[in-house]
């Protein structure tokens, strides 16, 4: 009979959960359309899932591929540079479809997101001055520095005036010109490294100025901010936040060339995660959870954060983002650590109760992944690189076509996915392939000079 009873319990325990999740409504901002399969992640009905997709990212067969398998699907044209969305999410609202969630996949939708979700009282919700933090840089190194956290010098920059003061306050310009540091320019919403510019001297500032001097306009309404240069290695901290914003998982990363030499430099970056005896490795998932128990509560999703070590061992922030790392991350992880870190954060902002054990989980095997950017030139040739620790090759541009000149993390020519059994072995591993890649590729600044 107790038997029976537990049996009896069990199914009904189950039931109830499973009654909860099917209970959820959830509306999906979809920048990148439907590159995660949302609907066997969350295993809603149909009927509880809309999404709101930027129209580009979905191809007709997209559409009619996923069109039974969502309650409806909204495509924005202007998604990236307009309200549309907010608006749209207010109309489905009006429509009668009532949200418990809003979950999002891109960096450029945490804001509304968020705001939206606060302004409709759902779960995820946070006040737009609270969620800036994790968006703007300016508002953001305001808020670290005023709970003491280590940031770069910097000072946000409205006008050209506050260039030139900022140049002038800290002294940085020498007698020849030079800067001592570089200073660097970017831009408060940029992402994936975009808009971001490093000045060596005071002619490559008056160059950039001249260019752009109808950026600032008559009036102070530019939003940059200014910052030295920090000499040390770039590292990136991921992990998952549960609902409450306590930290469930967390770990570092390390980058073997700063993101910035992708953009600016267009050379190749590989990155991996750390080893779990590496003295970093500790040190910084306590910085990630220290800093998170000092910034606003972000209830439920997850955090990329960059941060500086430097020569004298200090760990500055760079910048901290509401969303999960690009590049080759989340195939890294899965190789790693077992899981696919997108498909929990999606679970998590949409109420799904996770199944997985964080507790003292480690890398099984060292996973990363390398960027190739493109480089504004015609592809003649070229095959991929071989190697036995290469676990997959994604190339983007094929022969005699010609790619764009990187602006941003996100113009690639291909990616990598790298492992290794240390950290020595696969920063080896990850050089010999990019030294392959330089060997193997060809190209030319035309079709004519390479016949």
């Amino acid at each position: 009979m107790f038997k029976r009873l537990l049996i009896f319990m069990s199914i009904f325990l189950c039931c109830q959960a499973y009654g909860s999740e099917l209970d959820n409504h959830v509306l999906i901002f979809a920048r990148y359309g439907f590159n995660r399969d949302f609907a066997d992640i969350l295993r809603l009905p149909p009927e509880n899932i809309q999404v709101i997709a930027k129209a580009s990212s979905v191809s007709p067969e997209d559409l009619e591929k996923n069109r039974s398998r969502y309650g409806a699907i909204h495509l924005i044209e202007d998604y990236d540079h307009s309200a549309d969305v907010t608006l749209k999410l207010e109309e489905i609202f009006a429509s009668g479809f009532k949200a418990d969630r809003i979950t999002y996949t891109s960096e450029l939708d945490v804001v509304r997101a968020r705001v939206a979700a606060h302004r409709h009282g759902l779960i995820g919700g946070m006040p737009k001055e609270d969620i800036l933090v994790y968006r703007d840089k300016s508002i953001m190194k305001k808020y670290a520095t005023s709970k003491g956290i280590l940031t770069p010098d910097f000072a946000s920059v409205s006008c050209i005036d506050d260039i030139l003061g900022f140049i002038k306050d800290y002294n940085i310009q020498q007698e020849n010109g030079d800067f001592v540091p570089p200073i660097v320019l970017k831009d408060d919403f940029g992402v994936g490294s975009e808009k971001i510019f490093i000045f060596k001297n005071r002619d490559e500032l008056n160059h950039y100025l001249t260019d752009n001097s109808k950026v600032f306009g008559t009036q102070p309404t530019s939003r940059l901010i200014v910052e030295k240069f920090v000499q040390g290695r770039v590292y990136h901290i991921d992990a998952l936040i549960g609902e409450q914003g306590d930290v469930l998982f967390v770990w570092p990363s390390l980058y073997m060339d700063p993101p910035l030499a992708v953009v600016n430099e267009g050379k190749s970056r590989g990155d991996y995660v750390m080893r779990p005896n590496n003295s970093l490795t500790l040190r910084l998932n306590d910085y990630a959870k220290s800093l998170m128990g000092d910034f606003p509560t972000l209830p439920g999703g997850a955090i990329h954060l960059e941060v500086f070590v430097t020569p004298e061992d200090d760990i500055l922030l760079c910048e901290i983002a509401a969303r999960v790392g690009g590049g080759r991350l989340s195939d890294t992880w899965m190789q790693a650590f077992g899981f696919s870190i997108d498909e929990q954060i999606l679970k998590i902002q949409a109420g799904i109760p996770l199944t997985i054990d964080f507790a003292n989980k480690v890398p099984s095997i060292l996973a990363g992944g390398i960027l190739f950017p493109s480089n504004g030139k015609y592809l003649i040739s070229g095959e991929p690189p071989v190697h036995a620790n290469l676990v997959d090759f994604k190339q983007y541009q094929k022969a005699g076509d010609l790619s764009n000149k990187p602006k941003f993390l996100g113009d690639l020519f291909a990616t990598a996915l790298v492992l290794g059994t240390t950290e020595e072995e696969i920063e080896e591993n990850i050089k010999d392939i990019i030294t392959q890649f330089h060997t193997k590729y060809q190209f030319s600044d035309s079709l004519e000079k390479a016949d």
